[in-house]
């Protein structure tokens, strides 16, 4: 699989994939920071909680699976 990164536009997270053109999908909204590692997708948002997700499959999806406060 190639290399999974995220990038923040207005909030939202989009997931990319190195070389492809478009977004994968849009993870998360209201977000501060988002890092890729490996298969989760760690996100900060601006009411200081950290969610961290799943990346799923090929990457066009990411499912949360924790949060902290």
């Amino acid at each position: 699989m190639k290399q999974l990164y995220a990038t923040i536009r207005n909030g939202s997270v989009l997931l990319w994939r190195s070389g492809w053109n478009s977004p994968l999908c849009t993870a998360a909204r209201d977000a501060q920071s988002a890092v890729v590692y490996g298969s989760e997708l760690v996100v900060g948002f601006r009411n200081g909680s950290t969610t961290v997700f799943r990346i799923i499959g090929d990457g066009s999806n990411a499912v949360p699976v924790r949060t902290t406060r």
